[in-house]
């Protein structure tokens, strides 16, 4: 059973819907479960922060395994600090944040893909959450992560590591049209811009660090035909996520398919992206064509 490393601040509500979401998986209560509580960024948090380590403590039995950071880390370094911790110990882990609601089946699934592609050196990832409804029970290959609900190998963690990011092949790939159009999944969403930002110090993504090295080392990520998980952050609590409309999905008994051979589907590469497309929202979609084609880059 692969681990669940889960990372949280200061949402003790959001914690609690989680974790008790997880709970309702049977896997949960034979996996090692690892909680990462980031610390206080000021007194403004202090309260939350001890309530959210409150609410882990409740769920995790072992106080070993809820670490607390004496410090405020911020997302990226918690995230990369915790797994590579983990991965100390461990070949395999399935990532989590606070404010995801999973299916009684994300752990299953989860669990069973790692086992199906472990040698499979084209995956990279998997992933619980999906844009996809299908009827098919097929899983699917796409050339992006994700970071709703996620799970990967040790080896894959340690070859695109965030911090093994080549910023120059980073910056010439930003130079290229064609090239931004395809980091950016046929222009459905706005990945280079997010690439941009993080070079210029302008967010604190640890994501598209991984999603680069996954992209340019020609690696997949497998999906469940449908999605496994729902994000709760968008009310204007979380740091990436604000003010938006909540991703939800209905969970229902599933069974998967497994494929044997990775390879891409054309007809789910276009639904895929028209889904991408379709929540982003036509306005952001212009604004993000003009960008990727137009902007003029360093």
């Amino acid at each position: 059973m692969a681990p669940i490393v889960i990372f949280c601040f200061n949402r003790p509500a959001h914690t609690r819907n989680m974790l008790a979401s997880l709970a309702a998986n049977p896997e949960f209560a034979d996996s090692d479960t690892y909680i990462f509580c980031d610390g206080a960024r000021g007194e403004r948090d202090v309260a939350n922060v001890e309530k959210t380590i409150a609410v882990a403590r409740e769920f995790i039995a072992d106080p070993a395994r809820v670490i607390v950071s004496g410090t405020n880390k911020g997302l990226k370094r918690s995230i990369i600090d915790g797994l590579d911790y983990v991965f100390q110990t461990h070949s395999t882990a399935i990532v989590l944040e606070d404010d995801l609601t999973f299916s009684p089946q994300f752990l299953g699934f989860m669990n069973r893909a790692l086992d199906e592609y472990a040698d499979q050196p084209k995956v990279a990832q998997v992933s619980g959450y999906s844009f996809l409804a299908r009827e098919d029970d097929a899983c699917v290959f796409l050339p992006t992560i994700n970071s709703w609900g996620w799970a990967t190998w040790k080896d894959a963690w340690f070859e695109n590591h965030p911090a093994k990011a080549d910023t120059e092949k980073a910056a010439r790939l930003l130079k290229k049209r064609q090239a931004r159009k395809q980091f950016d999944f046929a222009s459905a969403y706005p990945f280079s811009k997010i690439l941009h930002d993080q070079l210029y110090v302008k967010n604190t993504s640890w994501a598209i660090w991984f999603y680069f090295n996954v992209f340019t080392h020609n690696l997949v990520t497998v999906y469940p035909p449908r999605s496994l998980v729902n994000n709760e952050g968008f009310d204007g609590t979380g740091t990436n996520c604000r003010n938006a409309s909540n991703i939800r999905f209905k969970f229902r008994n599933e069974s998967f398919v497994y494929p044997s051979t990775v390879k891409f589907d054309p007809k789910v590469l276009k639904t895929v992206k028209h889904a991408m497309i379709r929540e982003r929202g036509p306005l952001r979609y212009v604004n993000d064509t003009l960008w990727r084609n137009f902007r003029g880059f360093h």
